[in-house]
């Protein structure tokens, strides 16, 4: 069982917010970018075995920009490949993501505007993951591992991408 799409897109934005972000610092202040545009394609691809125990998939995106500025931290590429695997007790994705080369605008404090670069990114992510259900509660429960090889990287003295650990437990009552 397999089956892929492909999809070209273009989005033209009219009076664009962008983000300029204070040096050392989270804080930023929004200014017009003007109008913009974002093209580009999307592609994804799937594989499942017939007995749904093993879903693997890729997807590519490639993004072509007018202004990069104006789409802070957005990568020109995302390449992203997941092996999920489906048993009684959970399922689990492995996700390997590469990332091309992101901007950001940040001022300084002697208010120089500067375009920041940072370097393009792989990693590798995992996640256990289970659904269930009872008699008046339903919900889920998970555990993932984000950034396991550990690639930090870092942008005016603020880290931007760390390993972390998230717990995520969901529980609705019927």
């Amino acid at each position: 069982k397999y089956h892929g799409t492909i999809s070209c897109f273009r989005y033209n934005y009219i009076d664009k917010i962008k983000h300029i972000y204070f040096s050392s610092s989270p804080s930023y202040f929004p200014i017009n970018a003007g109008d913009v545009g974002l093209k580009g394609f999307d592609s994804k691809f799937f594989y499942k075995t017939n007995s749904n125990k093993i879903l693997i998939s890729q997807s590519f995106a490639y993004y072509i920009f007018d202004d990069p500025n104006a789409f802070p931290f957005q990568p020109e590429k995302i390449i992203r490949n997941k092996i999920q695997l489906n048993t009684k007790l959970f399922n689990m994705d492995l996700i390997y993501k590469i990332e091309g080369k992101r901007q950001i605008t940040t001022m300084n404090s002697d208010l120089t505007i500067i375009q920041n670069y940072v370097k393009p990114i792989n990693n590798f992510d995992i996640n256990l993951h289970r659904d269930f259900s009872t008699n008046r509660f339903q919900g889920s429960i998970s555990l993932s591992g984000r950034n396991l090889k550990n690639i930090s990287q870092e942008l005016n003295g603020v880290s931007i991408y760390d390993r972390r650990i998230i717990l995520h437990i969901m529980i609705g009552y019927r």
